[in-house]
């Protein structure tokens, strides 16, 4: 009883201290307050015990009556049918400042894609063309083919058909169409699967996604569906965001922007109800002249912010303090990293090579190609036809540098013996099926004369082995590729190439004036083959 008494003496004693200093603060805080105020707030600080107390915090929400209190709002008298005024106009400089919103394109460009899929599917809960929006048209007495019509005797309503609106046959081409596009690898997600042709809707798409479906795929799918005038409006949105979110634009380029989307925006009204047209649509107006101030679109959309809070969702291990396990997840990720740079032959995260990454092979410094690549797949012995060995060895020498004294020899040659009926035409005809011969025959002088030639050059001369390795795809450039043949069962299309040469274009077979240019090609690879010289060098056959 003693021990219990004294301990409680001791609490009673801190206690008297902690009431003390408190008094003192208050009379600290009083002397700062006026004298009307002080009796009221002694009172109120100090219960019947004697012990200093305070009143909660935060107003009253019950009126003398037992009631909610209700607040008392008064609307500011604002122009053009606004309701609000945004506290940040009470600053004293944001009158001036230009840009006070940052419009995120990511999330507008989104919501117009699927706002334009639902309308012309009819997509339930997506359209923006419903019954409401008709009898919008009826109050407005507007557009009076595409009032709403009611079936006497019946409770039934009939939408008349719009501009935009597609038949069940225009829908599933739409559907059919995007069900089979195939992107490359790394370019976009499967879009396939997003797609449902037999219900002629398409749902679940990301941001990425309706950003691929505007700018590419949107513009190919609506000429074979829409009206000409329809598609063309919606085509020079697709158009405009694809020019928004281009890498380089100049002032003039965004000027030009901002006249043609108001243009167009017109036009789109003249077609689609007025119920389409909501915040997000209207913000499409804003974007070209808010890039033309805050500068390009890649710095100041949420892709990136996006991309880092599912790295920091992938943190959370008990959903019961996500804040918790995403604290201790970034902690635990910093010090992994941190060790790993002390790690020698260990493949970390850091140094761990891409999926693409060809840095593992050494390139030869004899090769045609200045690049580093690598073959996929199972290699393939094959046997070479002569038309694709000289093709294939002609090909080789065209592109290799390495001789252009001997090819430049070579033409001096040939325009010696032709004379006077040295046309350019004709003298590029014969160089081009003559010099893999003749270098071979010039390079066997050289070394019967005893003048000493490179290795490789005598290799180059001599031409490819008859046999070769086949292969279904090859990485170069941190870029893949496949074959025709090997992408059928894929959902990425891969095969494509596209080169741009340097050749002299001929007018007649008299035209001793050629103009050299830059022409684009575009072939479909067809096979990957590797030629076996004493130095290998790498060829791929493409139609």
């Amino acid at each position: 009883m003693e021990e219990s008494t004294v301990t409680w003496a001791i609490v009673d004693f801190f206690l008297l201290i902690i009431n003390f200093v408190l008094i003192e603060e208050v009379l600290m805080v009083m002397r700062n307050i006026e004298c009307n105020q002080r009796h009221f707030l002694v009172l109120m600080c100090w219960n019947s015990y004697g012990v200093l107390s305070f009143p909660p915090f935060g107003k009253d929400n019950i009126d003398k009556d037992g009631g909610k209190r209700k607040r008392g709002l008064q609307k500011p008298e604002l122009p053009f049918n606004w309701k609000k005024k945004s506290i940040f106009f009470d600053l004293p400089y944001w009158k001036n400042n230009v840009v006070r919103h940052n419009l995120d394109v990511m999330h507008i460009e989104k919501n117009v894609c699927d706002s334009i899929i639902g309308t012309l599917l009819g997509m339930k809960d997506k359209t923006k063309d419903h019954v409401n929006a008709r009898l919008d048209l009826k109050d407005m007495k507007i557009r009076v083919d595409l009032h709403p019509k009611i079936i006497e005797g019946r409770d039934k309503v009939i939408l008349p058909p719009a501009y935009y609106t597609l038949s069940n046959e225009d829908k599933e081409v739409f559907c059919t169409i995007l069900s089979g596009v195939k992107v490359p690898d790394g370019y976009a997600s499967n879009i396939s699967r997003n797609v449902q042709v037999k219900e002629r809707i398409i749902s679940g798409m990301k941001s990425h996604d309706c950003h691929i479906m505007m700018q590419q795929l949107l513009p190919v799918s609506f000429r074979s569906v829409l009206p000409k005038n329809v598609g063309k409006v919606l085509i020079e949105i697709c158009e405009f965001f694809r020019d928004l979110c281009s890498k380089v634009g100049s002032e003039e380029d965004f000027k030009r922007l901002n006249q043609s989307i108001a243009v167009s925006m017109c036009n789109l009204e003249r077609y689609f109800p007025p119920g389409f047209f909501d915040v997000m649509v209207h913000l499409i107006v804003h974007l070209a002249s808010e890039a033309s101030l805050a500068g390009p679109v890649h710095y100041r959309w949420m892709y990136p912010i996006e991309r880092f809070l599912k790295q920091l969702k992938d943190y959370v291990r008990n959903n019961s303090r996500p804040e918790g396990s995403i604290a201790e997840g970034y902690i635990a990720e910093e010090c992994i990293i941190i060790c790993s740079r002390y790690f020698e032959g260990v493949e970390t995260r850091l140094n761990r090579p891409s999926r693409n990454d060809v840095s593992l092979d050494v390139e030869d410094p004899h090769s045609i190609f200045s690049s580093i690549g690598r073959p996929l797949g199972k290699c393939e012995l094959l046997h070479l036809e002569m038309r694709e060995r000289n093709q294939a060895h002609r090909c080789v020498l065209v592109h290799y540098k390495g001789i252009n004294e001997y090819q430049q020899l070579h033409l001096k040659e040939i325009k010696r013996q032709l004379g006077r009926n040295s046309r350019p035409k004709k003298v590029m005809d014969l160089h081009d099926k003559d010099f893999p011969k003749w270098f071979n025959e010039h390079i066997l002088k050289l070394r019967q004369n005893g003048i000493e030639v490179l290795e490789h050059i005598k290799c180059l001369a001599r031409g490819p082995n008859s046999k070769a390795r086949s292969y279904m795809g090859y990485i170069i450039n941190g870029i893949r590729f496949h074959s025709k043949v090997h992408e059928i069962n894929r959902k990425t299309q891969n095969s494509g190439v596209l080169i741009t040469a340097l050749t002299n274009s001929f007018s007649s077979q008299k035209d001793k004036h050629p103009i050299e240019g830059h022409v684009t090609y575009y072939g479909i690879l067809k096979q990957v083959i590797e030629l076996e010289y004493s130095v290998d060098l790498k060829w791929s056959k493409c139609e």
